[in-house]
């Protein structure tokens, strides 16, 4: 007995001193616990609260502004609508890879931008009258690219007679207006479930501590992953480019916001931008703030002997670079700047290699999504 006691002190001593050397490694789970939960925090109180937040905002002041012309179908009330829906896309692209939480339960991204819009369907529902864009088989007839069809497809003067013809231009501007009306009404649904207001998502979301499935941050980084590889990378950029299909064929009628061609670049770029924000941890005003950077930099995590989280600042400097040198409108150079487009998608490509593959690896987490092309 005294044997055994004896060496259980030695034991207990030398994993005492463990705990207590800087210097020596420790697994990601353990050591890390504590400062997962300040990411997670830092995530959610600075970051995606914030954004949503002002997301329900825009979304709201949108629908105020179709509101305001359903009232009176004049050319100052389309200038205010067609400004306030670009705020409103604008700021989606901010929360739009949070598919997880309050966002999945009602399968938000789906419900908001699903591109290219089926406009002869749409066209249909107007002539009938009919309101009705629920359901699975009406994702590509609402959200903002319908909005978009409706009040960017033609100049001022054509846009207004639209909205003023005898036979449908009253259906027209009820279509509008329910579309907007879901969009706010899902924008306040989320922001309201992840504020203290709703179901406190964010106890759930700060709480979930760890890197597996179920954890925050898993959730987090396969959102991320997947939305960058199928929705910025690929829908963004890459299926309109042609580079996601055999024949290389460029599709000028999947870029997003086709009808205000203008907006398809600024649209890649904020998304990028915010995709950006969030991994470096930076808050709405631009401070730097916990972040998966700082995350990788305690793991020591490498990449081509050197720095993992460099590669990633370094890549999304990049990402942000090519998608800036893109000319506007984006559907007008797919074809005479193809080689521009296919240096942002190479760009996005490598990014998605770098949180796909090397991240995972460095953190422990899984990759649970069903990728597109075996990456």
């Amino acid at each position: 007995m005294r044997l055994s006691l004896g060496f259980l002190i030695i034991v207990l001593g030398l994993l005492s001193c463990k705990k207590e050397d800087p210097n020596l490694p420790e697994l990601p789970n353990t050591s890390s616990a504590f400062y997962l939960e300040d990411l997670l925090k830092s995530w959610s109180g600075s970051i995606i609260v914030p954004n949503y937040e002002k997301y329900n905002t825009d979304a709201a002041d949108l629908k105020s502004a179709a509101s305001a012309f359903q009232s009176d179908v004049s050319v100052s009330n389309l200038e205010i609508l067609r400004a306030k829906w670009k705020v409103a896309y604008l700021s989606w692209q901010t929360v739009s890879m949070y598919e997880f939480g309050p966002a999945a339960n009602i399968t938000l991204r789906g419900q908001t931008n699903i591109y290219p819009l089926d406009t002869a369907e749409l066209n249909g529902l107007v002539r009938a009258g009919s309101t009705n864009i629920t359901g699975a088989n009406r994702l590509d007839v609402k959200g903002f690219p319908a909005i978009d069809y409706l009040i960017n497809s033609g100049s001022i003067e054509s846009v207004l007679s639209t909205f003023t013809d005898a036979s449908s231009g009253s259906n027209r501007l009820g279509y509008l207006l329910e579309v907007v009306s879901q969009i706010a009404d899902n924008a306040s649904g989320v922001s309201t479930k992840w504020s203290s207001a709703g179901s406190n998502y964010v106890s759930q979301f700060n709480s979930a501590i760890g890197t597996d499935v179920g954890s925050s941050l898993g959730l987090t980084i396969n959102a991320l992953n997947e939305h960058i590889e199928r929705f910025l990378r690929d829908g963004k950029l890459g299926i309109p480019n042609g580079n996601r299909n055999f024949s290389g064929t460029a599709l000028p009628n999947h870029v997003e916001a086709f009808y205000n061609g203008e907006s398809s670049n600024e649209l890649a770029l904020q998304n990028v931008i915010a995709i950006q924000s969030l991994y470096l941890g930076q808050p709405v005003d631009g401070t730097d703030g916990i972040g998966l950077d700082d995350y990788l930099v305690s793991l020591n995590a490498t990449y081509n002997s050197g720095s993992l989280n460099d590669a990633i600042k370094n890549q999304f400097l990049m990402c942000i670079e090519t998608i800036e040198a893109l000319p506007k409108p984006l559907k007008d150079n797919l074809v005479s700047n193809k080689a521009k487009v296919d240096d942002a998608v190479k760009a996005l490509q490598k990014l998605v290699v770098l949180l796909k593959v090397d991240v995972p690896s460095a953190t422990g987490i899984l990759i649970t999504y069903q990728d597109n092309d075996g990456d």
